[in-house]
């Protein structure tokens, strides 16, 4: 019986419970954030380090790394930001978020690329 006790207790223990994620929210995003870490192809890269991308609650962005110094406007659903009036880096998807981090993915041409950012 003492075992049997001993068994259900590491098995309860040792399940991982994990929380459903909640979804993303357009505010979590509003803000400067600069760019830390950026791979390409799952490669580290240091061409677009030192950008940022700078999200306003009016749904406008603006960036260093757009070709233009104008302010864009994106839309923000399902974990997806769609940015009107660009080629590239038009789409990025959000992988994570904590308080101060966020992950972005996005294809531009042929590359793979993943954005880690800090919130000023």
């Amino acid at each position: 019986m003492r075992y049997i006790y001993l068994i259900a207790t590491i098995l309860i223990l040792g399940c991982k419970h994990e929380k459903a994620k909640a979804p993303f929210v357009v505010e979590d995003i509003l803000g400067e954030w600069d760019i830390f870490h950026v791979t390409r192809n799952g490669k580290v890269t240091k061409t677009l380090e030192n950008g940022f991308l700078h999200f306003q609650a009016d749904n406008t962005i603006k960036s260093n790394l757009f070709p233009d110094e104008k302010y864009h406007t994106f839309n923000f659903k399902q974990d997806k930001i769609a940015i009107e009036g660009l080629e590239n880096l038009n789409v990025f998807s959000v992988k994570s978020m904590s308080n101060d981090t966020l992950v972005l993915d996005t294809k531009v041409n042929v590359f793979d690329m993943q954005f880690y950012l800090k919130k000023r």
